[in-house]
């Protein structure tokens, strides 16, 4: 398995993973093209296209912070989903960190959303179940009740508080503000 590191939407391989992404996330959990121009100039922002066996295979965004590391999205082409790729995708990073991991799920009320969440306790991953709410990417888009993981283990709400801080200050005013060019307008406070 190969991560190769993309920092424009230039790259050969950017459509093809862009069209991944915008068929695995739904629209309120996903950035627009413009935003993802920006965003490649954050030096902590990680835009890495999943190769395996020499195959594009999918993507893999995270956030590289002092202290820790935040997948933001995770994708394997729907036609190779199933085969165990993703959970490739994870112990690698797994493997390559030596930070304290974490991301979002969606609430497992759903039943993909419940795998989902199986899938990554079985890869060790803890759920969290502090309340959290993924702000809105864009002005025009909502936000999201979602949960937090962590990876090697449980956090405390201390914890989690500077966690969601980092994440919703680097990941989501940085998006709503590529929005909003020379805007200071923060996005809504979704919790606090």
């Amino acid at each position: 398995m190969e991560f190769r590191k993309i920092d424009d939407y230039n790259s050969i391989y950017f459509k093809e993973v862009w069209n991944i992404y915008e068929f695995s996330f739904p629209s309120d959990e996903r950035r627009e093209l413009d935003q993802q121009k920006e965003i490649f100039k954050n030096n902590s922002y990680n835009f890495y296209v999943v190769f395996d066996s020499g195959k594009l295979i999918g993507l893999i965004t995270c956030w590289d912070f002092a202290d820790f590391l935040y997948i933001e999205h995770l994708a394997v082409k729907e036609s190779l989903r199933g085969q165990g790729l993703g959970k490739k995708v994870i112990k690698k990073i797994l493997k390559k960190s030596n930070k304290e991991i974490f991301l979002e799920v969606e609430l497992p009320q759903a039943d993909i959303a419940k795998r989902r969440i199986t899938f990554y306790e079985r890869l060790g991953f803890k759920l969290n179940e502090y309340k959290y709410i993924q702000p809105p990417y864009a002005p025009d888009k909502k936000p999201v009740d979602m949960l937090i993981m962590s990876y090697p283990k449980e956090i405390t709400q201390e914890r989690f508080s500077q966690i969601r801080k980092i994440i919703h200050k680097e990941v989501f005013i940085a998006s709503i503000n590529l929005t909003s060019p020379g805007s200071d307008r923060a996005p809504r406070q979704c919790d606090r």
